[in-house]
């Protein structure tokens, strides 16, 4: 699922630092829930991420179709489209994924955020399916929207490649990485495609600086990250 939904949620009577284990998670957000009649959107939105992170995509799909219920706006409805569109894709059903984006296309006054990853989600998609061609003017929308933000560039980069454009391509993933250097999926990219071909590097000016930049920056980037220690 994309890292766009993130899982925030918490259980009363827990202290700091003390472990929680899912099935106690679980029980004790159902009965948040029952003790709201069913109507807490925050509650209903911290099951569909705890059923998501758990591999339980189906009952995700049905709380947040009892959000979809409640919810009175059409950012919200969107919101909740994409979701479903989300975890359709992790379901493997594309079809039904398509749909949903399609639902929220119509959709009127919405916010910038909710379109950026409409059109972004929208277009990874369509690039996974190999629809490269109508992947990329919902990406170019995306960026439009939040230039600041790195996954468009990243995935109209790969939208190019799969169009044969490699110059493109690698201008996406540089700017990528300079928005957001700690992220170093698209300087991963970038070398599979110089890998894959070399010949690049005499057609592009400046490419072997400007990747050695982008390099440099990453590994800054990282090394100001906090240290996890994971048990």
């Amino acid at each position: 699922m994309s890292a766009n939904l993130k899982l925030q949620y918490s259980t009363p009577g827990l202290g700091p630092g003390e472990a929680i284990f899912f099935e106690q998670c679980e029980k004790e957000l159902l009965a948040c829930l029952q003790d709201s009649w069913g109507e807490c959107q925050i509650t209903l939105w911290d099951l569909v991420i705890f059923c998501s992170r758990t591999g339980q995509q189906e009952r995700a799909v049905g709380f947040v179709e009892r959000l979809l219920e409640l919810s009175d706006n059409s950012d919200q409805r969107a919101n909740c489209l994409l979701a479903l569109a989300l975890l359709t894709e992790e379901m493997e059903d594309y079809d039904s994924a398509t749909a949903c984006y399609e639902q929220v296309l119509e959709l009127e006054e919405l916010e910038n955020i909710t379109l950026y990853f409409l059109h972004n989600n929208f277009g990874y998609l369509l690039y996974q399916l190999g629809q490269f061609e109508e992947a990329e003017p919902h990406l170019e929308r995306a960026i439009s929207i939040d230039p600041e933000l790195a996954t468009g560039y990243k995935n109209l980069g790969l939208a190019c490649e799969g169009l044969g454009r490699f110059e493109e391509a690698i201008e996406c993933y540089i700017t990528a990485t300079q928005v957001e250097p700690c992220d170093a999926r698209s300087l991963v990219h970038l070398e599979n495609l110089l890998s894959r071909h070399p010949e690049l590097f005499v057609r592009v000016p400046y490419l072997q600086r400007r990747m050695d930049w982008c390099r440099e920056g990453v590994k800054i980037a990282q090394s100001d990250l906090p240290e996890v220690t994971i048990h």
